[in-house]
């Protein structure tokens, strides 16, 4: 997973001042040498050349809750009223999407995880995945078999995704990246097959939590804090 930038303001001006500031005379070199030289492209901000932009509010893994996504609507309708035009973005299957997120992300049986939270304090919004990283594989398969009985109290598809075992060789690794691939063409085929600029949607399901919220139970708890746009950047389109 390659991270990205992300600059919150609460103006798009801000937003683009601090992120040419950030990139003018090459300074992102200057801290980090591993970064690519990025140019600043003040047409981009200067333009008047209207835009098509897609949209989405809700997922079947990650379902919309109380207005977060009338907020994408209200942003639809501030658009469209500048000019803009706004079509429907359909994402792939999100559940294919943290299926394979799971199977890279500790695809070394959480070693390097396990190796970032040595001696560190472990937040209570993230205590169920730091104790799903001391999971014997064995139990992960079968709490998953449990999770996906019908008709019993404790089922729960979203949750059982959580307990995919991890690759177990590297031709189960290749096949995760391989899957990967396929759903960032899916991503760019649409977005080049609507010739869209942008797309928008809500960063995650519901306003934002505490920082260390209290623990919730582990499918209230990927609903509640996944954010949405954490598929485009694991996907490494952002």
């Amino acid at each position: 997973m390659s991270p990205s930038v992300g600059i919150i303001g609460q103006t798009p001006t801000i937003v683009a001042t601090v992120v040419n500031k950030m990139v003018e005379s090459q300074r992102q070199l200057d801290y980090d040498s591993m970064a690519i030289p990025i140019p600043w492209n003040s047409s981009d901000f200067e333009s008047t050349s209207k835009l098509r932009i897609g949209y989405f509010t809700s997922l079947p893994y990650f379902p919309t809750m109380g207005d977060s996504g009338d907020i994408v609507l209200k942003a639809k309708e501030a658009l469209e009223s500048q000019g803009h035009t706004l079509v429907p973005f359909e994402m792939p299957d999100a559940y294919d999407y943290i299926r394979i997120l799971v199977k890279i992300s500790i695809a070394d049986h959480s070693r390097h995880v396990k190796e970032c939270w040595k001696d560190e304090e472990v937040a209570d919004c993230v205590k169920f995945f730091w104790i799903s990283t001391k999971i014997p594989v064995w139990i992960y398969k079968l709490v998953r078999k449990i999770l996906l009985l019908k008709g019993m109290p404790f089922y729960s598809k979203r949750t059982a995704v959580f307990f995919n075992p991890s690759c177990r060789s590297s031709s189960d690794l290749w096949d995760a990246i391989a899957e990967k691939k396929e759903l960032q063409d899916q991503i760019l085929s649409q977005w080049n097959q609507l010739k869209l600029d942008a797309v928008i949607c809500n960063v995650i399901s519901v306003p934002a939590p505490p920082l260390n919220a209290p623990e919730l139970p582990p499918c209230k708890e990927i609903r509640y804090k996944t954010p949405k746009c954490s598929q485009f950047q694991n996907l490494n389109i952002i």
